[in-house]
């Protein structure tokens, strides 16, 4: 009896002890969660700067930034300048390096990184390069490569780099990657959370007529008041690029439960302790990530086939298989009714494509639908000089049927099975859309460009694409702001509603809601490469340090 007694007392202690332990792990958690936006102020070297070089290959075009920052004395830390000096060329990487490997077509690439060099050496001086770190990656694009194609492209450019930018610091193990949609995705947060200025002390040094702005103040009045409750200022972000779309937003402390908090239930992807972002196994799509020695809890969900031009490539895969769907039962039917074979006159006549997604009579070549780079603008057909069809290519002739584009979207986007959120969107929650929603609010709504955040609801795109799919090309390109490119008239209808029911989708909002639609914050552009920069280079600051000063030491 008294050994039972004993037994019961030690497996009682032993409860204690494990359910003190995950009291314990969940207080230290929810310090670290609510600890957050303020981290220990450091003294900077101000006098001493450095350059980095972050590279976007994205899927449509590369962009090269060149940003200077300075460093924490203890090399922990850094602030970067902003706005940076930046560089755009197009088409995408992957669309060179398939013409490369492919088609043999070597001078197009060798001409497209002879622009991007000029643009850097003329920008980094002799002295600044060899402690300047360059910083590839590539989003979109090479995510809709084989594992083989973009591992053979990885190297490649890796060895591309090493041969002509060598006096530049290349440091392997960061030199290029290849994002995935949520690291992406993650990226893009960090960066409007710290131009928003919620970090604090501001990790940002905001430059105004070469002059660095010294005071810290609100970024916006109505969409950035500072509250008590972190619940009365939730950040969300949606991305439409053009071969992904994210979500991502900060979990609410209010729905922050013990699965979330406790950390036995992360893991880094592929086992990499030097990856930022920890997944959580038991909690779908939350993602924890340590940002300034603290713990950030986000909801991230990417979605590979649904940025928007991608998404245009399954809309028009879909389209061509349903019309041949229908046209086989048709021809089947007339086998049997007259006994006679389809002609050669009926099969080139199947090749002409009927899209309610397009603008009215408007014909266009389908001719991309197997290959994995993106081409932005539409090659109009050629009624007067009609070529021969090849077997992979069909003609699109544009109806603007607005109800029944809608119907065809929504049936790509049930199969795209959109996750469901794991709390409701409430109106304390404020939503930024990126990249293609700003564009097309821009473009397409025809809204002035502030270079702030514009409060829009989202169902201005469906109202405008009420207005617009009925039209033919020449009247929306009257409609549409008039420095919009041919390609957003000519995908306006398509775009304008499948953004609208994107967000209807993974929102799981039946009702308009209102969002903030840019591209820019303080003037300055919305880049992942900010994020880029404070992430990454602070872990190499040493290295960086003793590459400027064996080179001031070689130049005395």
């Amino acid at each position: 009896m008294k050994n039972d007694a004993i037994k019961k007392f030690n497996r009682f202690i032993f409860v204690v002890i494990i359910y003190s332990l995950l009291i314990y792990l969940n207080i230290i958690a929810r310090c670290e969660h609510s600890g957050l936006t303020k981290y220990e102020e450091k003294e900077f070297d101000e006098k001493t700067k450095y350059k980095s070089i972050i590279i976007d290959a994205g899927s449509t075009g590369t962009r090269v930034y060149i940003y200077d920052y300075i460093t924490s004395n203890d090399n922990k830390d850094i602030k970067i300048y902003i706005p940076s000096i930046n560089y755009r060329t197009t088409p995408g990487l992957v669309y060179l390096l398939n013409n490369y490997f492919l088609n043999n077509e070597k001078e197009p690439f060798y001409n497209y990184f002879k622009k991007i060099k000029n643009f850097i050496y003329e920008n980094v001086k002799k002295e600044e390069r060899s402690s300047t770190v360059i910083l590839i990656r590539a989003s979109g694009g090479f995510r809709l490569l084989t594992v083989t194609q973009s591992e053979k492209y990885v190297n490649f450019i890796k060895n591309y780099f090493f041969e002509n930018f060598n006096d530049f610091l290349l440091i392997d193990q960061l030199l290029i990657k290849i994002l995935s949609g949520k690291e992406e995705a993650i990226l893009s947060y960090v960066s409007i959370y710290a131009l928003l200025e919620r970090l604090s002390p501001s990790p940002i040094i905001f430059i105004n007529n070469n002059e660095e702005i010294k005071n810290r103040g609100v970024t916006h009045n109505d969409i950035d008041s500072v509250n008590q409750n972190d619940d009365d200022h939730i950040i969300g972000v949606l991305e439409s690029g053009g071969a992904t779309a994210q979500i991502i937003i900060k979990v609410p402390d209010s729905k922050m439960d013990k699965d979330i908090l406790n950390p036995m239930n992360y893991k880094h992807k592929k086992n990499n302790k030097d990856d930022v972002i920890e997944e959580n196994y038991k909690s779908k799509n939350i993602v924890k990530i340590k940002l300034f020695d603290k713990d950030m809890y986000l909801y991230c969900k990417s979605y590979l086939s649904l940025g928007r031009q991608n998404a245009m490539k399954t809309y028009l895969h879909y389209t061509v298989h349903e019309h041949y769907e229908k046209n086989d039962i048709l021809n089947k039917q007339n086998q049997i009714n007259k006994n006679e074979a389809t002609s050669d006159a009926n099969t080139n006549q199947n090749k002409f494509v009927t899209l309610p997604c397009f603008p009215k009579d408007f014909k266009f070549l389908i001719n991309n639908l197997y290959k994995t780079s993106i081409d932005e603008e539409l090659e109009e057909y050629d009624e007067k000089n009609k070529k021969e069809l090849k077997d992979d290519e069909y003609v699109g002739i544009g109806t603007g049927d607005l109800n029944l584009c809608r119907k065809q979207i929504q049936t790509i986007l049930n199969y795209s099975k959109i996750d469901n959120l794991p709390f409701k969107i409430k109106k304390f929650i404020k939503l930024y859309g990126i990249e293609n929603f700003h564009h097309f609010a821009i473009d397409i709504l025809n809204i002035p460009e502030t270079y702030n955040p514009i409060p829009l609801d989202t169902n201005m795109y469906l109202k405008k694409a009420e207005e617009i799919c009925p039209l033919t090309i020449d009247e929306i390109r009257k409609v549409v702001h008039p420095n919009a490119n041919i390609e957003k008239a000519q995908t306006s209808c398509f775009g304008l509603i499948f953004l609208y029911e994107f967000m209807r989708h993974v929102l799981k909002i039946d009702n308009s809601i209102l969002f903030y639609s840019t591209n820019y914050v303080k003037k300055n552009n919305i880049t992942w490469t900010i994020a880029v920069l404070l992430i990454n280079i602070p872990r190499h600051l040493n290295l960086i340090k003793k590459k400027k000063k064996n080179y001031d030491n070689d130049e005395l």
